[in-house]
């Protein structure tokens, strides 16, 4: 895409357009290592979070999964398909 990470950009097509938005702002934290040194390791461990790939990577996923619980709780796909008529 072409489009500066700031400017919506809008693609036509025959049947459909699409606009695809301005990529939003992400904001992340440069070094760990210093907030560890900043808030302390009791403080730290309580704000800390890992993602499960992380986690699985780091001991295996046998070990991990005694330490993850799966629930049917996320979002849900949307599919948009074009509606054909229906023949009388």
């Amino acid at each position: 895409m072409d489009t500066a990470a700031s400017e919506p950009a809008t693609f036509l097509g025959s049947k459909y357009s699409a606009i695809v938005g301005a990529q939003q702002m992400q904001r992340s934290i440069e070094s760990m290592a210093k907030v560890y040194k900043l808030v302390g390791k009791d403080r730290f461990l309580d704000l800390c979070s890992m993602t499960l790939k992380a986690l699985e990577d780091e001991v295996g996923k046998i070990a991990a999964a005694q330490y993850i619980q799966e629930l049917q709780t996320g979002p849900r796909k949307v599919t948009v398909i074009l509606s054909m008529p229906i023949a009388a």
